[in-house]
């Protein structure tokens, strides 16, 4: 009944600069019985792809449990690796850190307000559009 929803035209990769995030993620993975999920143990910003189009769902630093130096020049980087490596694709992205969010440059056809544990959150839709779709009307 499972390979009935699994569908084996679509690549899945799951990835995290910490290897016990992947760690984790393998062993609850695993024990779904489902196949076709490739681990990576990366940094966003090392990653690129060959593809035309996709979708990228992540959970980026808040500021709140992880740190970051500068959140701010943090999101900005997420948004210019999404519109420089990733056009085409989709990019749903879920922040407690509604100020950081507005510096990723990219302006969400989508956003819905839920909860992250206790941290009320957005969950955002960015369409990357490739630089020739561009309308310049």
């Amino acid at each position: 009944m499972l390979a009935k929803i699994v569908d084996k035209s679509h690549f899945i990769y799951a990835c995290d600069i910490a290897g016990t995030a992947i760690d984790t993620a393998k062993m609850n993975f695993f024990e779904t019985k489902l196949r076709g999920m490739n681990f990576l143990k990366s940094d966003f910003f090392d990653l690129g792809t060959n593809l035309n189009s996709g979708t990228i769902i992540f959970n980026p630093p808040y500021d709140e449990r992880l740190k970051e130096d500068d959140i701010v020049a943090f999101y900005r980087n997420i948004g210019h690796h999404l519109k420089n490596i990733f056009a085409g694709f989709k990019a749903w992205m879920i922040s407690s850190n509604k100020e950081a969010l507005k510096n990723i440059g990219l302006k969400p056809n989508k956003k819905y307000q839920l909860y992250n544990g206790p941290l009320p959150s957005e969950f955002c839709c960015y369409e990357i559009i490739k630089k020739n779709q561009i309308n310049p009307s």
